[in-house]
């Protein structure tokens, strides 16, 4: 067992032991909260009509008549979801979207009066549900969101132009649609209007924006927008639950733990999240299949509106679902704007009842404006230009297919791509700025001024009395190291596939080179095959952590870039987060892997100092992949350029080839490698003076076996605090840079 006594091995046993129990156990599914006795939307009614007949007066009965089907549920449909159907929607839904028009004059009439969207309906409740209610409108509490106005809106890519003088208005309380074909430009403005692309080598952004009739940049308002992308980037081994908690506890820190779990749990229940609360959202290279696409969506909708949001852009919130889901989504984004709040997306081809829904329109072709202004102008718009809606016919699949088949310049010739005649006379401003995270007196005043523009227009709070609000540095690193930790462990056939494969890699060369160790070191032969005992053993070491980090990292990159850039959190608390748990975790690993080899193959070195060693050369390799992982754009180019940052270490490590014997202009790149200096540390313990002696009646030709072999590979003992401080500063410095990467990529970032 070398220098190592019993209880040495027993003790780093029982740490990766109790290390993987307790991964095993934070790993169990989390078991679904157990529901109080609530009653459905249609039980609640019969009850609460119950209770109104027993108790009211006859006078304040209100007797209902038998109605049409249809009639009665579309109010059903607009009572459970919250939104409000008027007249024109009605019809709109009685006929698939296409309306007479008798309808799109009383619409146009009545568009013009209408103002922000308005909830009223009546409803009894009992008093065991008051409080129930009391959360949802805190939730849905009425706010009045800034109606921001675009114009100008010019984006000039190397070849072409993206987006031609754009313009439309997002107001308060309404939900405006950006719709038309592929390619028109639809999430390139809802990318310039949400702060998240502005200019760089060979792109130009141009625009006029103004909130409230104040002249705004989208760095005023970037960090407050509530911004739900294509991509329902959301962690696939959490639960919505946990989603939207993690959400609330970072960016609503001020709130007490009993307020944000009723915020969270009115947030379930809110977008229909009970049944599937506690299940895994699920995702790709995870092998959960997890939640469905609805949900999935509504998901990453609760997590956004955790922070009562004024503003709020949804790109293509309905791909991918299915009728029903699709609908839920948008009706829930109605009940956003019923509060007041301003509603911005983007739409491929609505269904009739999503459409009715909506409230403006921005119909693009080509980067240009095709029409913009309400719903119910839509229709009398194109009829009045040669395109009258068919009869039974989607409204929208109507406007889209004319944008779609007919060309510019009869769309032209017909009216259409309108120029405005009241822009302002102001030049557009070019957009440079790259959202940023971090102490800045620029991001400072962005932040203030976000502040003051959308937190301070609830109507509930004191406009001078509002901050943004984010966590504290160490609630930051806490929370995402908790969730770190789950994610790792959760993941369960890969937690055990992992520690299995490095199991046997490491035993098969403890049997290969099965007590090696006990050999006379006098003899070349002997020495070497100890030498390349030690060699292989180290580089199943550095490729033991290294691929798993590679991958992990480039799987939550979409992630880590959305929650980033809404100010969750801060690029150092995330790289602290990953630090803490790959050490911890190969530290664990090293131990029960290490261990097979070590006493297989009867090394004469301290166990723990190898491990030691083989621990840093782990780590080191960890924040290599780490780092290589951030600077690739996704997961294959990072697997493509894996075998090129590591290959080479094998190389100059001595073993295959002694160090004095590699060409002088190549020899250098031995100072790159964190494999030799991890060698030349464990060559230092295992080869010492001491260690040679064993197992040899001629101690002093081991001895001078041992220094001709470090020698030849350049392991000198005098080095030796050089060889350490450099391998923590691979480990150190290659996290920090990943950090500095991962900050500027994602500020770059475009979805």
């Amino acid at each position: 067992m070398g220098a190592s006594s019993s209880w040495e091995v027993a003790s780093a046993v029982s740490f990766a032991v109790v290390f993987f129990a307790a991964c095993w156990h934070v790993g169990k599914p989390p078991q679904p909260r157990k529901k109080e006795a609530r009653f459905t939307a249609k039980e609640s009614d019969n009850i609460a009509t119950k209770h109104a007949d027993e108790e009211a007066p006859a006078d304040e009965i209100e007797l209902v008549s038998p109605a049409d089907n249809q009639e009665e549920e579309k109010k059903n449909v607009s009572k459970r979801f919250g939104v409000r159907f008027d007249q024109e929607s009605l019809k709109s839904l009685e006929t698939g979207g296409y309306s007479s028009s008798e309808s799109k004059s009383e619409s146009e009439s009545k568009s013009k009066q209408e103002g922000p969207r308005t909830t009223t309906t009546t409803t009894t409740t009992l008093p065991e549900e008051e409080e129930e209610e009391e959360e949802k409108n805190c939730l849905f509490e009425s706010r009045r969101g800034p109606d921001l106005k675009f114009e100008k809106v010019t984006v000039v890519g190397k070849d072409r132009k993206i987006l031609d003088g754009v313009y439309g208005e997002v107001k308060h309380g309404k939900i405006c649609a950006v719709f038309g074909p592929s390619g028109c430009g639809k999430t390139t403005l809802l990318n310039v209007l949400g702060g998240r692309q502005a200019s760089r080598p060979g792109l130009s952004v141009e625009t006029m924006i103004t909130l409230d009739r104040k002249c705004a940049s989208p760095a005023e308002y970037f960090s407050a927008v509530a911004y739900v992308m294509q991509e329902d980037a959301i962690a696939p081994l959490v639960t919505p639950r946990e989603a939207i908690s993690f959400s609330a506890l970072l960016r609503r820190p001020r709130l007490g733990t009993e307020a944000r779990d009723r915020l969270v749990e009115t947030l379930v229940a809110e977008l229909g999240l009970e049944a599937c609360a506690d299940l895994y959202v699920g995702g790709s290279g995870t092998g959960v299949k997890g939640i469905s696409g609805g949900q999935r969506k509504r998901a990453a909708i609760a997590v956004e509106l955790v922070t009562s949001p004024t503003l709020v852009f949804l790109d293509e919130p309905t791909s991918g679902l299915d009728a029903e889901s699709a609908f839920q989504c948008v009706a829930t984004l109605g009940k956003v704007a019923s509060a007041g709040s301003s509603v911005a997306i983007t739409i491929h081809q609505p269904a009739s009842d999503v459409f009715a829904i909506l409230d403006n329109i921005l119909l693009m072709k080509k980067g240009r404006v095709v029409h913009f202004g309400p719903r119910g102008d839509l229709a009398e718009t194109f009829a009045s230009r040669g395109y009258p809606n068919p009869p039974d016919y989607n409204l929208a699949d109507h406007v889209v297919k004319v944008a779609s088949t007919a060309d510019d310049e009869t769309l032209e010739r017909a009216g259409f791509f309108f120029k405005k005649k009241n822009w302002s006379e102001a030049r557009p401003t070019p957009l440079h700025w790259s959202p940023s995270f971090g102490p800045s007196s620029k991001s400072i005043q962005a932040v203030a001024v976000a502040s003051d523009l959308f937190r301070g227009m609830s109507s509930s709070e004191d406009k001078n009395n509002v901050e943004f609000e984010r966590a504290p540095a160490i609630s930051q690193f806490l929370a995402l190291l908790d969730r770190t930790i789950k994610l790792e462990a959760r993941h369960r056939p890969a937690l055990v596939s992992h520690v299995l494969v490095n199991l046997f890699i490491f035993t098969l060369v403890g049997v290969v080179y099965y007590r090696s160790g006990e050999s006379d070191l006098s003899r070349e032969l002997n020495l070497s095959t100890h030498n390349g005992a030690l060699t292989l053993v180290s580089i199943a070491s550095l490729s033991a952590t290294a691929t798993p980090i590679l991958l992990s990292l480039a799987n939550e990159r979409p992630m880590f870039v959305r929650e980033y850039l809404t100010w969750t959190y801060s690029a150092t608390s995330y790289v602290l987060s990953k630090v803490v748990v790959n050490s911890l975790f190969a530290a664990a690993l090293v131990d029960v892997t290490f261990l097979s080899a070590y006493l297989l193959i009867d090394l004469r070195a301290n166990f723990f100092e190898l491990a030691f060693y083989s621990w840093l050369l782990s780590v080191a390799s960890s924040a290599t992949a780490f780092c290589l992982s951030a600077v690739s754009p996704d997961a294959k180019t990072a697997t493509e350029l894996f075998p090129i940052i590591f290959s080479p270490q094998y190389l100059f490590s001595g073993f295959f080839v002694r160090i004095n014997d590699i060409p002088p202009l190549l020899r250098w790149a031995r100072f790159t490698c964190s494999l030799k200096y991890a060698l030349n540390l464990i060559s230092l313990a295992e080869f010492s003076d001491s260690n040679c002696e064993k197992h040899t009646n001629d101690k002093d030709l081991a001895r001078s076996m041992c220094k001709d072999l470090k020698k030849s590979n350049s392991v000198d003992a005098q080095y030796y605090l050089r060889d350490l401080l450099i391998l923590l500063s691979f480990f150190v410095g290659l996290y920090a840079l990943s950090g500095y990467i991962l900050k500027k990529k994602s500020a770059e970032a475009v979805y």
